[in-house]
C-alpha cells in the first residue's frame, strides 16, 4: 500500500540515555507502534496509522527526552521499487 511510509516517523535529538523502551513509552500513548528502529542519534517510530503517526508528531514535537528537545518529522520510506518509479523508468 502506497500510502504506509506516511505512518513512519523519523525521530532525533533525544538525549544519549534514550532507548528504545523510552521511545515506545512515549509514542504509543498517541500512536500504536509497529516497530522502533534506533539508528546512531535518530530513531524512526514505525506505525500503520498516519493520523495516530500525525497526532503523535504534532504533540511531541519539542518534548524533552534525555534533557533534549526531540525532532519529529514524517518519514520517507526510501525503497528501490518505488527510487524507480519516481524516475519514471521500469
Amino acid at each position: 500500500d502506497q500510502n504506509n511510509s506516511e505512518g513512519n516517523l523519523h525521530v532525533s535529538g533525544y538525549g544519549p540515555s534514550i532507548t528504545q523502551a523510552d521511545v515506545v513509552a512515549l509514542f504509543s500513548q498517541y500512536v500504536q507502534i509497529s516497530e522502533v528502529v534506533m539508528k546512531n542519534g535518530f530513531a524512526f517510530v514505525n506505525t500503520n496509522d498516519p493520523v495516530g503517526a500525525k497526532n503523535a508528531k504534532d504533540a511531541l514535537h519539542g518534548a524533552l527526552m534525555g534533557g533534549s528537545p526531540i525532532r519529529i518529522n514524517i518519514a520517507q520510506r526510501r525503497m528501490k521499487d518505488s527510487a524507480s518509479a519516481l524516475k519514471g523508468g521500469s
